[in-house]
């Protein structure tokens, strides 16, 4: 009897350490896509770590305020680009992205392309696509393709803890095809928001090429047009 007794409890402790290691996608996703319906604005600190042209470009502390529709502020808090801003507005400033520059250059203000060759030369994506919303867009459209791909793997990796918040770490690994986003992406996603708040991808060679972390979020702050106005007293333009 205590022998089976003893078989039952270990039955039971595996069948609870596998389900905490299995998680819902479908699921996951939809309360993401449904919080962020609801998200009408946030600011926060992002990181970046990017392959640009062979070489590995890291920024951090770059202070980000987001505004829907697209509303970008974008202040770069310490590093080379120390005091640089930049505010890109759908429909204003004739679309153009609008920077000024810091240190000895802070007397100039320039209107640039935001796809551009200048805009684009130390960057992979343009701001228009620097926002938490870029990167669900990246995982509803691949994880679509994936639906019926047996060559994609998707695990649930466990839960992690980044600047103090738990989140859920998933890992993807997609097959050498054009379509998706990378080889192997990794995702956090908070677990009291369900929002992405990193995303790290490796390309087919495993080669870091991109890594977006999203820090001290505050969402539905009540951000106006103000905000993203380059002749707001607060800002240097």
């Amino acid at each position: 009897m205590k022998h089976y007794l003893l078989v039952i409890s270990i039955l039971l402790f595996t069948v609870n350490a596998y389900s905490q290691d299995k998680i819902d996608f479908d699921e996951l996703l939809n309360k993401t896509v449904r919080k962020y319906e609801n998200i009408s604005d946030y600011t926060c600190t992002f990181h970046k770590k990017e392959l640009i042209r062979g070489r590995l470009i890291e920024e951090r502390n770059i202070f980000l305020k987001f505004k829907k529709p697209p509303h970008f502020y974008m202040k770069w808090l310490d590093g080379k680009n120390k005091g640089i801003e930049a505010i890109y507005v759908d429909g204003k400033y004739n679309n153009k992205l609008v920077v000024h520059l810091g240190g000895m250059l802070s007397f100039i203000k320039i209107s640039i392309d935001p796809e551009g060759k200048l805009a684009m030369r130390n960057n992979r994506h343009p701001i228009m696509e620097a926002g938490i919303g870029q990167i669900i867009s990246i995982i509803e459209k691949n994880y679509r393709m994936s639906k019926n791909d047996t060559n994609v793997f998707i695990t649930y990796e466990g839960e992690h803890v980044l600047s103090g918040n738990k989140s859920m770490l998933i890992k993807a690994v997609f097959p050498e095809r054009k379509e998706y986003y990378g080889h192997i992406i990794y995702l956090y996603f908070e677990k009291e928001s369900y929002l992405p708040i990193k995303i790290t991808v490796y390309d087919w060679e495993n080669q870091l090429i991109e890594d977006y972390y999203f820090e001290d979020i505050k969402l539905n702050v009540g951000l106006t047009e103000k905000d993203f106005d380059t002749d707001n007293p607060d800002y240097d333009f």
